[in-house]
């Protein structure tokens, strides 16, 4: 599988996340936009939980 932006090489272990990623390739920009959207959202709460749990420190 190929990254659009990069060009580079991505390796993917999980067959079922591949399947999932090549299903997601289907949909229209909009629904793509707003699955994208979603998962930024999960992954920024995630970050934030992380760093008030002391698991990330802050440079500076």
């Amino acid at each position: 599988m190929l990254n659009e932006d990069e060009n580079t090489a991505v390796d993917i272990q999980d067959k079922e996340l591949n399947e999932q990623l090549a299903l997601i390739n289907q949909l229209d920009e909009d629904e793509k936009n707003a699955l994208i959207k979603m998962i930024n959202s999960m992954l920024t709460k995630k970050r934030m939980k992380d760093l008030l749990d002391g698991k990330i420190r802050m440079v500076g």
